[in-house]
């Protein structure tokens, strides 16, 4: 009776072991990282949102995608797509998706997210640290701007792009 009991106890501590593991992973930040702002939002499968990021510098895009499956693709001339040719970074991950912009971006970038995998929604948020390595503190940065929503950009948003240059 005692084994079954002290085996059960084990398998928690296990369990709760991995959880801690899994948890300080998605949401802990490097020593020299500062949170600026972090976005929870949804999307639907094949579909994607649109923001763009103006401050320059180094920073940090964590995506961690709290059900289904989100991505995170940048370009800095254009809206993103996930074709070969229509980003200049992704992180396609099924977990935590981290992508450093540094000083090489040009600003703004824009970020896209992408609703993908096997689910109908996509729920996720978006952090954006500071790298801040060289010492500096939030206040050193000219912070001008936070992350801009753009626009969710749907199959009926594309049919309605495509009517558009069609009559015009």
């Amino acid at each position: 009776m005692y084994l079954k009991q002290l085996l059960s106890f084990l398998l928690l501590l296990l369990f709760m072991k991995n959880l801690y593991k899994s948890v300080n992973q998605i949401f802990s930040f490097e020593f020299d990282e500062q949170y600026l702002e972090f976005i929870n939002d949804s999307i639907a499968r094949e579909n994607f949102s649109y923001y763009s990021f103006h401050n320059e510098g180094r920073f940090k895009l964590k995506l961690i995608s709290t059900y289904g499956d989100a991505d995170i693709y940048i370009s800095s001339d254009k809206k993103p797509g996930y074709g070969p040719n229509e980003y200049d970074i992704s992180s396609t991950t099924c977990g935590v998706d981290i992508i450093e912009l540094n000083e090489d971006i040009k600003r703004p970038a824009y970020i896209g997210i992408y609703g993908a995998g096997h689910t109908d929604w996509s729920n996720y948020t978006l952090l954006i640290l500071i790298d801040n390595s060289g010492g500096k503190d939030l206040h050193d940065f000219n912070i001008k701007h936070k992350l801009n929503f753009i626009i969710r950009y749907t199959t009926m948003w594309r049919f309605f792009e495509i009517l558009e240059s069609i009559l015009l």
